[in-house]
């Protein structure tokens, strides 16, 4: 079998062709990122069926320009879906928000009911009954009205008449009740019975005060005498 020698290429067309080749590989490798599913050396053929190589250069730039557009655009089309959402979801909470404070304000601006009236216990009124006077007291009252006016006796004067022997024999509850409700000023009882004294009987005002106050006189105190004298001349 003779054997050819491959005819001698110049220094141009083997710069040429390596460059062809390292165009080629490039190539190769940016469509076999973009298009990992295609084999790499489908572009790679023989020196006589060698294809375009800036061809299918573009295409690959194109498509690999297309899927970065696609993906960019489907990531502007994920955040718009994010922002959609996070828009709803503040819609949710705001609506949330006001069904929870609805009932408070229905609750704030409800009429309050109206106060309970209590009826208050009805007041019961207990009248003191008074003890009966017995009619020996009323008779002793009676009896130390017309001593007391008549003859401007004095208190101790009255109380002895009322239960003396010698007198009205009154008992001397009976008595004590008459002088204590006989409605007498003992003071004008006093003057009067010094004035008697001094019209009738013409008495000093030393012996009209030791009259009135002698135990066995009129029997008034030493102020009631006292008034008397002071007011002998009125």
């Amino acid at each position: 079998m003779a054997i050819t020698a491959a005819p001698m290429r110049s220094p141009d067309e083997v710069n040429l062709a390596a460059a062809a080749d390292r165009t080629r590989r490039v190539a190769a490798v940016h469509v076999e990122q973009v298009l990992p599913e295609k084999p790499m050396n489908r572009f790679l053929g023989t020196p006589d069926g060698e294809p375009d190589v800036s061809t299918h250069l573009e295409g690959s730039m194109k498509k690999a320009a297309k899927i970065v557009i696609a993906t960019v655009g489907g990531l502007f089309t994920l955040i718009a879906l994010i922002g959609l959402l996070g828009s709803s979801m503040q819609t949710v909470q705001t609506g949330q928000a006001k069904h929870e404070t609805s009932p408070t304000t229905a609750t704030t601006n409800a009429t309050p009911p109206p106060p309970a009236t209590t009826t208050p216990p009805p007041v019961v009124t207990t009248t003191e009954t008074k003890p009966a006077v017995p009619i020996e007291h009323k008779s002793a009252l009676k009896q130390a009205e017309s001593y007391a006016n008549l003859m401007h006796m004095s208190k101790r004067g009255v109380y002895d008449q009322l239960t003396s022997e010698h007198g009205e024999k009154f008992s001397a509850a009976a008595a004590q009740y008459a002088v204590d409700n006989v409605k007498v000023d003992w003071n004008a009882q006093a003057l009067a019975s010094a004035k008697s004294y001094q019209n009738n009987m013409h008495m000093s005002p030393a012996a009209i005060h030791d009259q009135l106050t002698s135990e066995y006189g009129e029997k008034f105190t030493q102020a009631e005498a006292d008034y008397a004298l002071a007011h002998l001349d009125d």
